[in-house]
């Protein structure tokens, strides 16, 4: 009787076990999933920002490197010099370096260099190139597949997923038919999903906080192509309001040396709207959009 009650025992302990084991298993698998849904909206948010930047060329990076082509020629008569080893060599090394004219008398050599050029919001053209715009929004489509998928699985209202493929749709149309003002709302619009995503799942509200302040940025940015001068100054009030209240109920209300910074660029960029100088406004909003990244 006894041996029975120990067996009994033994078997419920081993229940328990079991039970404590895959419910510790399921509970890594969601903090693993949340951690994965968090890198995919981060990239989410470099994609995206960085199209919107793209199609007034803002760019964080402060030279760019152009290549060049250049076409160099040689006669035949110098080549006519060299032994008919060198010459068989000479023709095969052509089909990769360059090309033969049709007449034979003169060798065209492709040369590539390389120009490092400053890179100045004051000096660069607002027009946008749309060949890689159109490719970057292409990729978005193969990324965002996956993401779906795992938003799902956090359950999120299928609603909410099924709106940022129109608008996805909507904006890569735009882009298509290379309308600038059009493209950079409905992208904005795209963004918006990105920190309402997170609100429903993630316990990484720093990152959230800074990715829905940037909505109003990017809705001053936006409206900046209408000249709606009132409407932007709005959205950055209220994007202040959201980083104050931010502080104020979080471990940040200590003094914090990223957040500091943000919050002066931020009352810049308020302070560019004021003078309504485009230009200036664009140099502080890429100021700013720097300053969140390091949050």
């Amino acid at each position: 009787m006894i041996k029975r009650k120990n067996r009994l025992f033994i078997v419920v302990i081993i229940i328990m076990q079991m039970f404590f084991l895959t419910g510790c298993s399921r509970k890594d698998d969601g903090k693993e999933l949340k951690n994965k849904v968090d890198e995919e909206m981060k990239y989410l948010d470099s994609q995206i920002v960085g199209m919107i930047n793209n199609l007034n060329n803002i760019s964080y990076k402060n030279y760019l490197v152009l290549q060049q082509n250049k076409d160099e020629s040689k006669d035949k008569t110098s080549n006519n010099q060299n032994n008919t080893s060198s010459e068989e060599t000479s023709e095969s090394s052509k089909s990769s370096s360059g090309e033969q004219s049709i007449n034979g008398e003169e060798n065209k050599i492709t040369s590539n260099t390389f120009d490092v050029i400053p890179n100045s919001i004051l000096d660069s053209s607002r027009e946008p190139d749309w060949n890689v715009l159109k490719m970057d929004i292409e990729k978005l489509y193969s990324t965002w597949s996956t993401v779906m998928l795992d938003l799902y699985k956090l359950n999120i209202d299928n609603n909410d997923i099924l709106q940022f493929t129109t608008i996805l749709d909507s904006s890569t149309k735009e882009v298509e038919n290379m309308n600038k003002q059009k493209s950079i709302k409905l992208l904005t619009n795209l963004y918006e999903y990105v920190p309402k995503y997170m609100s429903k799942y993630t316990e990484n509200k720093d990152t959230q906080m800074v990715f829905d302040i940037k909505i109003n940025v990017l809705n001053s940015y936006a409206l900046l192509e209408e000249d709606k001068w009132d409407d932007m100054k709005n959205e950055i009030k209220t994007g202040e309001e959201k980083f104050i209240k931010f502080l104020n109920e979080s471990e940040y209300s200590d003094k914090n040396i990223n957040t500091d910074k943000m919050y002066v660029a931020l009352k810049e960029l308020q302070k560019s709207i004021e003078l309504k100088d485009k230009n200036i406004y664009y140099i502080k909003y890429r100021n700013l959009l720097e300053e969140m990244n390091t949050i």
